[in-house]
């Protein structure tokens, strides 16, 4: 998921220096990673974890339970889901069980719609200011999040530098389709396992079929994504059985995407994900 305010990016992500390990149990709940945290002592709330997402959001009714939001941005939308949202920016909001003590939460909308597909109540998005400078470890599996620690990786990992594509973790040594190598993202706001943009179905020489297509909603509004079959996936050493992949039609940020194919909570849910925000280092792990 994600939203593009200008004029909550200007005022920069709230960093934070590395803290002492933090462990936060996690629910897997229709693929989505979703955390109780405690807001100015209130609580606990459930918020997804998503990579993708920046700014963090939390739902409007809840925000001004908090505190009354402070800047009405408008409507704001990312140009891919043919609507918008509205949006409040918001003051710094402590959060606990994640690090960082205080660090802003930037926006408030409406998540009624995200609320709606989980059939329960979705407070917030936690995204990339929650996340940044730490090393953060997303272990499936084991249903948890662990931040900074300083435990040695285990044998049989995968690791690799990457470099920020559009809020999220890239790189070219991930991902291989049809034995192309293709530049990937990590979003743990997908719930689906593979996402292919314009970029990657070029240089996969392949074409969409738009007869065979489902609806998607996030909180910018629904979304078009229609199938396509691919032949072979593989994940760092991995081999994978995964036969199709997502794209979406109708969604005009798709041509000025720089990466190729997005991976999504459905294809890591076997494997422990290390992203590491501090040193730019991600690192995949089949326990």
């Amino acid at each position: 998921m994600k939203l593009l305010v200008t004029a909550v990016i200007l005022l920069g992500l709230a960093g934070c220096s590395r803290a002492t390990e933090s462990f936060v149990p996690f629910e897997f709940i229709d693929q989505a990673i979703v955390v109780q945290v405690m807001m100015e002592g209130r609580g606990p709330y459930s918020m997804l974890v998503d990579t993708g997402t920046s700014p963090s959001a939390i739902d409007i009714g809840v925000a001004r339970s908090l505190v009354w939001p402070v800047i009405d941005l408008g409507r704001q939308g990312d140009g891919g889901s043919g609507g918008g949202v509205n949006v409040w920016l918001l003051r710094p909001l402590r959060i606990s069980q994640f690090p960082g003590g205080t660090w802003r939460l930037f926006i408030a909308v409406d998540l009624e719609q995200v609320s709606d597909r989980f059939g329960r109540k979705i407070d917030g998005i936690l995204g990339v200011n929650a996340l940044d400078k730490h090393r953060v470890e997303i272990d499936f599996p084991g249903r948890f999040i662990r931040f900074d620690s300083m435990e040695p990786s285990a044998a049989g990992t995968w690791h690799s530098e990457f470099s920020i594509d559009d809020t999220m973790p890239g790189t070219d040594r991930l991902l291989r389709i049809n034995d192309v190598p293709l530049r990937a993202v990590v979003d743990t706001g997908f719930n689906g396992g593979l996402f292919l943009t314009t970029s990657g179905l070029l240089k996969l020489g392949l074409t969409p079929d738009e007869t065979d297509c489902i609806n998607t909603t996030g909180y910018t509004g629904d979304r078009k994504q229609c199938f396509v079959s691919i032949d072979s996936l593989q994940m760092g050493p991995w081999q994978l059985s995964q036969n199709r992949a997502l794209f979406a039609p109708t969604n005009s940020r798709q041509s000025s995407l720089e990466y190729d194919a997005r991976i999504g909570n459905a294809l890591l849910a076997d494997f422990k994900v290390i992203i590491d925000y501090s040193e730019n280092m991600l690192e995949v792990n089949k326990p």
